[in-house]
């Protein structure tokens, strides 16, 4: 558990840099609403956080699913990620959902 500040960004329009300044300054930046995001930027992402799982906010909420094309929605339901090493050291993320069936 985190336990600490949290703040939802779209990763493919952040650079890296401001990835690692809000990690750096105890804030975890959190996945989310995001439909364009691939699998290599999502790896990317989680790959900052070495040891320590990211986050997804609103699971499903403005996310694609597509069992052919990786998303958010894949990475947040994963409990433990393939054996590739493109995967290797990456911890899977918490995820956050609204349940009200409209969101979901």
């Amino acid at each position: 558990h985190w336990g600490g500040i949290g703040c939802t960004v779209l990763f493919n329009c952040v650079c890296v840099s401001v990835f690692l300044m809000l990690l750096y300054r105890g804030i975890l930046p959190s996945l989310g609403h995001d439909r364009v995001a691939n699998e290599e930027e999502i790896i990317g992402a989680l790959s900052l956080s070495p040891g320590r799982p990211m986050h997804i906010t609103h699971l499903f909420n403005v996310c694609n699913f597509h069992h052919r094309m990786p998303s958010l929605v894949n990475f947040g339901l994963a409990d433990s990620f393939p054996n590739d090493p493109r995967y290797q050291g990456l911890t899977p993320p918490t995820v956050e959902l609204i349940g009200d069936l409209v969101h979901v």
